[in-house]
This record gives structure tokens, sequence and C-alpha cells, in this order.
């Protein structure tokens, strides 16, 4: 069985050979693609691309501690990887579509404030290209930005429809990606990028491992949004969130919630879990229709209790 064979190939006592073997059974089976995505999806497991090598601990304690490129101050640096997680319909996609135009334009999202502009990359699966350039306009009106504010930094892949899923599909577009350049790439929805079964360990650090030497590869801090299992999704702990395996929550650096508020129809409350800085607190945000457009707004007047 194909999708046991990464587990196969990790437990194996000689793993290369076990590789060879699959790769030569699936050309004679006259498989080459597959053959290749078998290749990419194992070496992400794998990780056998990569040297190992150890750090002497007292040397580190001599030498000036490296220089870290937040993205959002004491939120997530370049290189991370973070969720954004809420329940359907809950504008996950609206959310992280306004903090990438934020980002790019170096303007306030929300109540963080970005150092500078970077450069994102949007690639999107969801929603079609007609329906994301009419959101994309009305976000800006909301925002008061215009096309002078992006510049040339935000660039959008609609993939709907391309059948670009799991690592082969990562691989695809990572030209089209590592030649813009970004600072943030943003994927938008995880389930749609995924491969295998969602409630599947194995299946999930596959796509978690590409996401991995995606930001790897490129230095960019590397964003999706996921959705909530069903039930009442405040009730549970933020580690906890997210539908499907639980190696979500064990893995990203940060993680923003969207909850609907406890007596306030109009209001979503965003919580935070960060692995490398401290703790932040809860906050209330609504979502408004102005200047033609619309965009969510800090709500410092709503004590920010959930559902």
């Amino acid at each position: 069985n194909v999708k046991d064979f990464p587990k196969l190939v990790s437990e194996s006592d000689n793993p290369e050979q076990a590789l060879m073997e699959d790769i030569q059974k699936a050309i004679a089976a006259g498989d080459p693609n597959g053959a290749l995505s078998r290749i990419r999806q194992l070496a992400a497991v794998l990780n056998t691309g990569k040297p190992i090598t150890s750090v002497d601990a007292a040397s580190w304690l001599n030498e000036v501690l490296p220089d870290v490129d937040p993205i959002l101050e004491e939120t997530f640096d370049a290189g991370d990887k973070v969720a954004v997680i809420g329940s359907s319909k809950r504008k996950k996609s609206f959310f992280i579509q306004q903090m990438a135009l934020c980002l790019a334009s170096g303007r306030p999202f929300l109540s963080w404030t970005p150092k500078q502009p970077r450069r994102v990359y949007f690639a999107q699966f969801e929603v079609q290209e007609k329906h994301f350039q009419t959101r994309l306009k009305y976000l800006c009106r909301g925002l008061g930005f215009s096309p002078a504010d992006l510049g040339d930094r935000f660039r959008i892949l609609n993939a709907r429809g391309l059948g670009l899923s799991g690592p082969d599909g990562l691989d695809r577009i990572k030209e089209d990606i590592v030649k813009f350049k970004p600072e943030v790439i943003v994927l938008d929805p995880l389930y749609k990028i995924s491969s295998g079964a969602e409630n599947a360990a194995e299946d999930t650090k596959i796509i978690l491992a590409a996401f991995d030497a995606l930001a790897e590869e490129t230095g960019a801090a590397v964003l999706y949004t996921h959705h909530d299992a069903k039930g009442i999704a405040g009730d549970r702990d933020i580690r906890d969130r997210g539908a499907g395996s639980n190696v979500i929550g064990r893995d990203y650096d940060a993680c923003l919630t969207l909850d609907a508020h406890a007596t306030n129809e109009g209001a979503t409350v965003v919580d935070i879990l960060l692995r490398n800085y401290r703790p932040q607190d809860s906050f209330s945000i609504v979502w408004t229709e102005e200047n033609n457009g619309y965009c969510f707004k800090h709500d410092a007047t709503i004590i920010p209790g959930k559902r």
C-alpha cells in the first residue's frame, strides 16, 4: 500500500534499498510521476536531503545571539509556520487576506504594527478567481489601501481547480514562489493543499514537513488557514483546535484562533498561542462595512468572552 510506504521505509533496516525497490515498482507499472511523487514525499518524511550536524553548547554561549526577522512583532518571524484556525464561515480567509494586505503595505493589522512592508505570496485554492478579486478590492477599500500601498509586493496564485495537493503540488508552484522572493507565503486553506486522510497523523506530517522545507528554502514565514472540528470550538484548549490530527497543534510556531463572541453576535474573539514569544491577551474584532468596502477592526471596548 503506497500510503503505508513512508512508515515502512522509515522503519526499514535499509531505507535506501526499500525506497529503490518502490521506485522500481512504480516505474515497472508505467507510473514515473508516481515514482517522483513518492520520492518527494519520502524525502519530506525522512529528511534525507539535509546533513545532520550537532553544535557545541559552550561555543554557543560565547557567540552573539543571531538576529531574528520579526514579521509581526513579538508574534512570529521569517521562517516560522503560522496557523489561523476557526470554525466554518468565521471569515478565516478574509482574516488572513487582510493580514497579508497589511503586511505587504506595512500598515497596522488589528493590534499589531509591522515594522516594514513585506513581499507576500498568496496561494488561494478555494475561491473562484473573480470572487477573490472582489474580496481583494472590497478589503482594500475598507482598509483605505490603494495600488500604490501594495506596490509590487503582493502576488496572488489562483489555484482552484489546478489539482495542486501534497508535496508534489507545492513543488509545482515552488519555482513561481522562489522567483518572487517572498518574505511571507500564505496557503489558503490547508485541506485543499493536503493529501491523504485528514485524521491520519502520518499523512498530516507529510504536508507539514513540506511546509518546513518551503520555509527553509525560501526563508519566508509560511501561513495557512485551517477549519475547526464540529462542535463548540471555544471550549477546547487552543492546542487542540483544528479538525483532524492533533499533530498540527504541536507543529506550528504561532496560532491565531477565531471564535464567536459569547454575547455580541457581531464580534469575533482572537486568541493567540506562541512558541517563541510571551503570551498575548485575547481581544475582540468586529466586521465592518464602510467606504464601499469591508474589513475587520479591533474593538477594545468589547471584552473578549468566547461562546
